[in-house]
């Protein structure tokens, strides 16, 4: 049945996934309420919700066309009452949903086998990555956003709502809701985001040693890469982007990457894309964004 997000929803997911219900919370208090865009389906026993699927509308920009796919996200049960095909009966309901309102479904998951047989196959990832040159820093060097900041978060809010896509191969057009939610989950605050001034972007990063992991830019418009590197990691001699960096003036070499070479990296935030429907992406190689792995 579908149901409203309530703190009952909140509890099961936090038992399922711990630290998911204070994402959810504080993404709420700077703005991006989960509840406004995730449709929740739920399994409830003796009043207590025991399973969930949760389905968004994501809008996505697929080979320079929006397109609007159905994003299936956080399908639990409560560790008590597995083994009963609670799961699998709400999944039913979702996909019965989805019908007639998305072409295409997508989600993300370390149990793929569960999903074929609901009609979803996997689909194969590549990261991004260049050697680069250590450039002097100019411009202004980039800060940490402070989301406790009330300018900071305005910004953060109108960067998202006029960003342009990261890549017109396979970009995302999202309000800002997954990106708050990836970026809490990813590493439990907001430290990857970086807020660079002079260019009026926010980059969500990490610098690893000489090497610069770029997971999402939103700007209204992209800044040249060499830009980015001048303000965030001058030193750097390696980026690697995970995301498809077609709108980025530098000569990206595709690595296939999965969720095995992902955990032996340590990169747990990465789990395998799977779709149900028709994802024509062409032209080689491609990454499902940042802010749209919910």
């Amino acid at each position: 049945m579908i149901a409203r997000f309530d703190d009952d929803i909140a509890s099961l997911l936090d038992r399922v996934w711990p630290g998911l219900r204070a994402a959810i919370a504080l993404g709420e208090r700077l703005g991006f309420a989960w509840s406004d865009i995730s449709t929740p389906f739920v399994r409830r026993e003796r009043g207590r919700v025991v399973a969930h699927v949760g389905v968004i509308a994501l809008d996505l920009m697929i080979e320079g066309r929006r397109r609007t796919v159905g994003a299936v996200h956080a399908v639990c049960t409560d560790p008590e009452a597995r083994g009963r095909g609670l799961a699998r009966a709400v999944m039913e309901e979702v996909l019965h949903h989805a019908a007639g309102r998305w072409e295409t479904l997508v989600l993300t998951t370390t149990i793929p086998a569960f999903y074929e047989a609901f009609g979803f196959r996997a689909i194969g990832e590549h990261r991004f990555a260049c050697e680069v040159a250590p450039r002097r820093p100019r411009g202004v060097p980039a800060r940490p956003l402070d989301v406790a900041a009330a300018d900071d978060v305005r910004r953060l809010r109108w960067l998202l709502r006029e960003r342009a896509p990261v890549s017109s191969r396979l970009g995302v057009l999202e309000r800002g809701e997954v990106f708050v939610l990836a970026e809490l989950l990813a590493r439990g605050d907001f430290s990857g985001a970086r807020y660079l001034a002079d260019l009026d972007a926010v980059v969500a990063c990490v610098v690893q040693g000489d090497t610069l992991v770029l997971h999402d830019v939103v700007a209204r418009e992209l800044p040249p890469l060499d830009a980015l590197r001048e303000r965030v990691a001058p030193a750097a001699r390696r980026v690697v982007a995970f995301f498809t960096p077609d709108r980025l003036d530098a000569p990206f070499v595709a690595e296939p990457y999965d969720r095995a070479r992902a955990v032996a990296e340590g990169r747990d935030w990465f789990v395998g894309l799977m779709a149900r429907g028709p994802l024509a992406i062409a032209g080689g190689p491609f990454m499902m964004p940042f802010a749209a792995r919910c």
